[in-house]
């Protein structure tokens, strides 16, 4: 079943278990008063100050929202893992226990919470002896946790044996495999359960992780480590790999079960659904490829030693949904098409054109200027200028007034006020948006706030603001600033042409935002793994035909879909001086094939011809050693077989960072098998590595 109908020059890849759109409920409520000034050029705070009153308060984000939305910045880094009266860094698993079950909390009351809004969002019950089923083996495994974070910090202070750490982690491991997956898996419940299943593999998998970082002789920091046997390490590593492509499809196939059930009760369910499970679960599941510490390996277990990003995009709930014709239940390839984008290469908002038109009541008693028509410019991350994107709505040439707005390169829109004026029989068309303050940020200060229209000279009636839960600061404990922000606008659109037929006049509104993680500038750390998207090239179509195309779900956006002779360019912020970097690339073919990879810089170029395996499977094929300092230096890798081949993203790794020679390591027939490369000295192995230098 394809749940997307946008395929002019993209093609859907697996669109069964597509992501590539996502939506959010919006609380809708009335001002105090209106602000009846002007104010152009003006700070979002001196226009709080003008306002007649306190603007209400920014929804509260759902305990479904706060529990996902608190475990992937941390684990991509750009929130630590923190808790007061312990310190600015505490072990993953020691975090992600005290958020599930933080002290003051009863019992389960987290996770049950989390269920029931699931329960709430698809409108389905939840009996009571299911929710006891479901919780019944989470006291112990509560209990099993603590112990295992105190054995654990008894252990590092130098206080226990490793014996000890080893037989909690062993303890852990069974519970998870034999009683916890389960209790989240419960016949005809497991929508409901989805996202409490994800977090549970969530802790699952960074258990595994512990095991390969302080398993072996010595600790990441040089100290003795538990001195696992390394064949066990292996086995633990095969676990890893079973249970993270286990619980990925579970995820991935439970959440197409739940979109196609939403799908039969319109498309507003079906659109909210996307954009909940998507901060919800996909977003977690996304990040469980980091959690192999052979492929990434990991300083400690309190930090990720790898940037990477999120590069989905969540769509708003469509302002006016609710208004006749806006937002026909069951026409999924009009709404589509209207309110969310193809899959396309990564964007950033640069400017948005705006058209108003006067609108009256019958007795001329009343005149509105609403929002009518808009146009987007964006840019692709560091591309080559900005793009418009196609007109929406009425053109100027109705008899509309045209406006716009631009954002400077560095400049982002961390939250947005649209208002409207409530609903007044039999004026459809009041609903329409008649002002927008856009809240912007360059990272270092608040910039002045700019503004679509204005509540100046329009009818003294009730006013709506509309805000969106899912936009707030990373912790999600409150409304975004300018230097704390989880989201930033990507896109708006206008769903309504010259050819709409049903409502009076009624646009609806959708916006589109990126996670915050996301790099505008493709910076290559020094001292950490990089990890790039491909969808974040800047061309992907001058030498052959190439597409962005929707994942699966589990890659945290769109990938790049390269047929012959095609190559995607990415163009990178100048690394370090005479560093080098292993250039690791995640790709699928469906038949065996080459790629070549060059780096390109006008001063030099390097590149090689890389095999690719046909497995129909993501798997990372190891290229260029090389640097990145050169002026203008850009990362290009292209098909040279014709066969199809899938490009999810890139890793930059510093050659100081050793990668584990048994990477491959999976079960055959229920035997644990691993790869393993004979090891050389440490003097062949530097040989090797200065040999592969570039000047």
């Amino acid at each position: 079943m394809n749940f997307y109908q946008n395929t002019n020059e993209y093609e859907i890849l697996d669109a069964s278990q597509n992501n590539s759109t996502m939506s959010n409920r919006y609380p809708r409520y009335p001002l105090a008063n209106n602000p009846q000034m002007p104010m152009r050029n003006t700070n979002y705070k001196d226009w709080l100050n003008m306002c007649e009153g306190n603007p209400a308060p920014l929804s509260s984000p759902s305990q479904l929202l706060k529990v996902a939305g608190n475990i992937v910045p941390r684990i991509l880094g750009t929130l630590p893992t923190f808790f007061p009266g312990i310190g600015p860094f505490v072990p993953f698993l020691t975090f992600f226990t005290g958020l599930l079950w933080p002290s003051g909390s009863s019992g389960n009351d987290i996770w049950e919470k989390v269920m029931k809004e699931v329960a709430d969002l698809i409108d389905q019950r939840l009996e009571e002896n299911i929710l006891r089923q479901a919780t019944a083996n989470l006291a112990g495994l509560k209990e099993l946790l603590q112990s295992y974070n105190s054995a654990f910090a008894t252990w590092e202070a130098g206080n226990a044996t490793p014996g000890l750490v080893k037989g909690y982690m062993e303890s852990l491991h069974r519970t998870f495999v034999q009683d916890i997956i389960g209790s989240f898996t419960i016949p005809n419940y497991e929508n409901i359960l989805l996202p409490t299943y994800a977090i549970a593999a969530n802790f699952h998998l960074m258990l595994l992780r512990d095991i390969e970082i302080y398993g072996g002789e010595k600790t990441p920091e040089g100290k003795d480590g538990l001195n696992f046997n390394p064949k066990d390490l292996n086995f633990y590593n095969c676990e890893l790999k079973k249970y993270k492509e286990l619980y990925t499809n579970h995820c991935l196939n439970t959440y197409d079960k739940g979109l196609a059930s939403e799908k039969e009760k319109g498309w507003v369910p079906f659109h909210r659904y996307r954009r909940e499970m998507t901060l919800a679960v996909l977003d977690i599941i996304a990040s469980f490829p980091l959690y192999d510490a052979r492929l990434y390996p990991a300083k400690n277990n309190k930090e990720m030693s790898v940037k990477s990003e999120l590069t989905r995009e969540i769509y708003s709930d469509v302002i006016n949904s609710d208004r006749f014709g806006v937002v026909p239940p069951y026409n999924y390839a009009q709404n589509e098409e209207r309110y969310t984008r193809p899959p396309h290469l990564f964007t950033w908002l640069r400017g948005l054109d705006f058209v108003t038109n006067r609108l009256t009541s019958g007795s001329y008693s009343y005149r509105w200027y609403v929002l009518t028509g808009c146009q987007n410019k964006y840019s692709y991350t560091k591309g080559n200028g900005t793009i418009p994107g196609p007109f929406r709505g009425y053109p100027v040439e109705s008899g509309g007034s045209a406006s716009n707005i631009t954002i400077e390169e560095g400049s982002y829109i961390y939250n947005l006020l649209p208002k409207s004026f409530e609903y007044i029989s039999p004026w459809y068309f009041t609903t329409n948006i008649a002002m927008i303050t856009f809240l912007l940020t360059n990272n270092k200060n608040d910039l002045p706030a700019k503004f679509y229209g204005s509540l100046v000279n329009q009818p003294n009636l009730p006013i709506v603001q509309t805000d969106f839960d899912f936009v707030t600061n990373k912790e999600l404990t409150g409304p975004p600033t300018y230097n704390n922000y989880s989201h930033i606008l990507s896109h708006m659109l206008l769903g309504y042409d010259w050819n709409q037929t049903g409502g009076i006049g009624t646009h609806g509104y959708s916006f589109a935002f990126t996670h915050s993680s996301v790099d505008p500038y493709n910076t290559i750390a020094p001292d950490k793994i990089t990890q790039i998207p491909a969808v974040k090239a800047f061309e992907i179509s001058d030498s052959g035909p190439g597409y962005v195309v929707a994942g699966r779900g589990d890659t945290g956006g769109d990938i790049v879909w390269l047929k012959n002779s095609a190559r995607l360019k990415i163009r990178l912020t100048s690394a370090t001086p005479n560093k080098n970097y292993l250039v690791r690339v995640r790709c699928m073919a469906r038949i065996s094939g080459n790629i070549l990879v060059e780096r390109w810089s006008l001063s030099s170029t390097k590149n090689d011809t890389f095999g690719v395996q046909g497995t129909l499977k993501y798997e990372y094929v190891n290229t260029l050693v090389t640097t990145f300092d050169q002026p203008g230096v850009e990362l290009i890798i292209k098909n040279l077989t014709g066969n199809d081949m899938y490009f999810d993203k890139v890793d930059f790794i510093p050659i100081d960072i050793p990668i584990d020679k048994c990477t491959k390591c999976q079960f055959v027939g229920g035997v644990c098998t691993c790869s393993c490369p004979t090891l050389q000295s440490l003097d062949t192995e530097k040989e090797i590595v200065n040999s592969l230098f570039v000047e």
